[in-house]
């Protein structure tokens, strides 16, 4: 009987040893799967800072990549997006809508839509080809759009606003510069303008007496300020330039980005980034294309927007003020608040149909 209880004993006792022995490979294997974990995210860490801390060396040493940092054009790129060749698919949903390629001054091919208002939509079911150019001339106001940074023509918030412009009976045409969604080429400053001035060239071909506004949002207010610029120099001013969320200038959007809060603490830094952007950077000065504009300007801006900030949009609007003729067109400024429209999302704001109803007429 003692050798019975003897052996249940030691049984036990090896039992409990192997279930100590068990949770002790456990906790090693738990600690050794957290200390992986923590090794993998710190030189992860180490990486991104360093690369971080090297990126102005980085854009002098390659001058390419200063264009992806400023562009992001790559981020619209097919395999980012739906297909933009059907702008009425359920993924999208732009109805009412023809896509086309038009030729820019140097034959790159622009992937581009036309949208018709809401009127024409409802009243015509032969849409061909001819249809789409003629009905441009109908005298409805059309406002081509030009984007910002990123994306393409198809990205929800530009499609919302599109749909906000057809509902008050505006014709829409938005292109892709080159380089972006289904545009052929690499996007560089000049090659961009030259876009936006041969998409224009594209609609007057057609739109004889129908008033033309531009629209302009982040880097695309810089596009449109550009060209309008350079339109009102040749006596072609536009019907209305409309600048959403603008920046003075490309510099001074790139010195208060959020990216580049950390560079300030670090002497020279901004400045070699600056440097390194410069040809790109000088092409987008907003502020100096004010002198030129003749036509009604419309600057949109709100006071939460945290990529352009709401100063910069006021500071534009202090420029034209001053340095406008006063044989010009007015120009206003709508503040839109803390509403949660930030950055791109104004076209979600109840007042903005009230307000493009007052400017484009």
């Amino acid at each position: 009987m003692a050798r019975l209880r003897s052996g249940r004993k030691t049984q036990e006792e090896k039992e409990l040893k192997g279930n100590e022995e068990s949770k002790d490979k456990q906790i090693k294997r738990s600690l050794s799967c957290s200390q992986l974990m923590f090794k993998i995210i710190k030189n992860t860490i180490v990486v991104v800072v360093c690369i971080y801390l090297a990126s102005p060396i980085i854009s002098l040493l390659f001058p390419g990549a200063i264009t992806q940092v400023i562009f992001l054009n790559l981020f619209g790129k097919r395999w980012f997006s739906d297909d933009l060749s059907y702008p009425e698919s359920a993924a999208i949903n732009c109805t009412g809508t023809r896509n086309l390629y038009i030729d820019s001054t140097d034959g790159v091919k622009l992937g581009t839509w036309q949208v018709l208002p809401v009127s024409v939509q409802e009243k015509s079911n032969n849409r061909d080809d001819d249809f789409f150019d003629q009905v441009l001339a109908d005298g409805k106001p059309i406002v081509i759009y030009f984007h910002g940074n990123a994306g393409t023509r198809g990205w929800g918030h530009r499609v919302d606003l599109y749909k906000d412009f057809t509902g008050l009976d505006y014709h829409v045409v938005a292109v892709d510069y080159r380089g972006f969604g289904d545009s052929e080429g690499w996007p560089y400053p000049e090659g961009i303008f030259s876009d936006a001035l041969a998409t224009i060239n594209w609609v007057k071909a057609r739109s004889k007496a129908s008033p033309v506004y531009l629209w302009g949002h982040s880097m695309g207010s810089g596009v449109a300020a550009r060209v309008s610029k350079r339109l009102c120099d040749a006596g072609t001013c536009p019907a209305g330039v409309i600048l959403e969320t603008p920046f003075s200038s490309l510099h001074d959007a790139f010195m208060h980005h959020p990216f580049a809060i950390p560079f300030w603490v670090m002497p020279g830094y901004l400045w070699l980034h600056a440097y390194a952007m410069n040809d790109t950077i000088e092409a987008f000065h907003s502020d100096q294309c004010m002198s030129s504009i003749l036509c009604p300007i419309l600057i949109l801006h709100a006071e939460d927007d945290a990529i352009v900030p709401f100063h910069l949009g006021q500071k534009l609007y202090k420029i034209a003020k001053e340095v406008r003729p006063e044989s010009a067109g007015p120009v206003k400024f709508v503040n839109f608040g803390r509403n949660g429209y930030g950055h791109k999302h104004i076209c979600d704001s109840p007042e903005l149909p009230a307000i493009m109803k007052e400017f484009i007429v």
